[in-house]
């Protein structure tokens, strides 16, 4: 079974529905071959690149996988946005996924640069706040 924009991974219903955009570039391939070795909790997986290549056959899971064009509606119900795309794809798309609520990874590290862009390093938050806690407590 699947739907527009990825395959539904059977026994995943806990998971994470991602979206890879970028699907057919070096890097895209390169993703979507660790988030299948590493059995990433996926409900969905979107492979979503340039037009040109949209309906590209691919698989995933031993499945056969369609790459779609980004349109407006590519990011609903998306929680994680993978960017393995050109800087200027991401800066044509990724406000289409921020727009939908995704949490957004870079890896064409467009967004570095843009200063509309929330800029996020997790592991130096929690540093923040423990100092924060440490001094106030």
């Amino acid at each position: 079974m699947t739907k527009q924009g990825g395959p539904l991974l059977q026994g995943a219903e806990s998971g994470t529905n991602v979206a890879l955009v970028g699907a057919s570039s070096l890097q895209g391939k390169e993703i979507k071959e660790i988030l299948q070795e590493r059995h990433f909790p996926l409900s969905r997986l979107a492979l979503l690149d340039a037009e040109e290549v949209g309906g590209q056959l691919t698989e995933f899971g031993e499945e056969p996988a369609v790459i779609y064009p980004v349109t407006d509606e590519s990011f609903e119900d998306i929680a994680l946005a993978l960017f393995a795309s050109s800087p200027a794809f991401t800066q044509q798309h990724w406000q289409m996924a921020e727009g939908q609520g995704c949490e957004i990874i870079d890896l064409s590290n467009y967004l570095e640069t843009n200063p509309q862009a929330r800029l996020r390093a997790p592991a130096i938050e929690r540093l923040r706040e423990d100092s924060v806690h440490s001094i106030g407590g």
